[in-house]
């Protein structure tokens, strides 16, 4: 298990596997199925980070950079094993659904094999380190003035897609002077990560650390 799939804020949290084994995560640099889209977003996102500072700080005000790194949690549909194929999406491009809440997969057990969207009620795609957050550390790498695709390829796997009911989703981002529909405790963490012992939480430190505020039991494996 690597330093960024273990978290010190609930280390439970980040060791159980469908098979009760650890989580474990693909090494940088490599890649499963579906390759060919992966290379090329990292290879997008390192063609953005060379351009000029005024196109640069265009694309990243808009939306565009935005996406960009988003689409690096999906996956080929057309490469895509059976058991990991989006259990309502049939188009070529699909987001990959490989780690959930012990919360969420109660609730998709109980969806069962519901049609299209509602296979996934109650259910909400959450990134385990906010968007905006990654898209600041590649602004951030950029201006260090080198940077490898190793690098981007690092930051960007942080944003890995984990699916939380939409009461967790509500603990995660509301303020902490709400509580979410079901009475419980919200940590006002929509753009933001939870401080791991006492500190400030940095790139490098587990990628997990927000989505453990809210389970016990993070359930998969880890595929990109």
């Amino acid at each position: 298990m690597t330093k960024e799939d273990s978290c010190s804020n609930n280390p439970s949290a980040c060791s159980t596997c469908f098979n009760g084994t650890p989580c474990t995560s693909a090494p940088l640099g490599s890649y499963r199925k579906g390759s060919l889209h992966q290379s090329a977003v990292i290879g997008a996102i390192e063609h953005i980070l060379n351009m000029p500072s005024p196109a640069f700080d265009a694309f990243k005000i808009g939306n565009g950079f935005n996406k960009v790194v988003r689409n690096y949690q999906y996956w080929v549909e057309e490469l895509t094993p059976r058991p990991f194929r989006c259990p309502y999406n049939s188009d070529v491009l699909a987001p990959i659904y490989f780690r959930m809440t012990e919360d969420a997969c109660k609730q998709l057990k109980k969806n069962g094999n519901s049609p299209k969207q509602e296979a996934l009620h109650g259910i909400h795609q959450e990134h385990a380190v906010p968007v905006s957050m990654v898209v600041d550390e590649l602004a951030a790498l950029r201006d260090s003035g080198s940077f490898t695709s190793l690098q981007i390829q690092k930051i960007v796997r942080t944003s890995e897609i984990i699916l939380v009911t939409h009461d967790e989703r509500e603990r995660l981002d509301w303020s902490k002077d709400k509580k979410s529909t079901s009475g419980r405790h919200c940590y006002g963490l929509r753009a933001a990560m939870p401080a791991v012992n006492g500190s400030k939480w940095t790139f490098g430190d587990c990628h997990l650390a927000r989505i453990c505020k809210i389970t016990k039991t993070i359930i998969g494996t880890r595929m990109l």
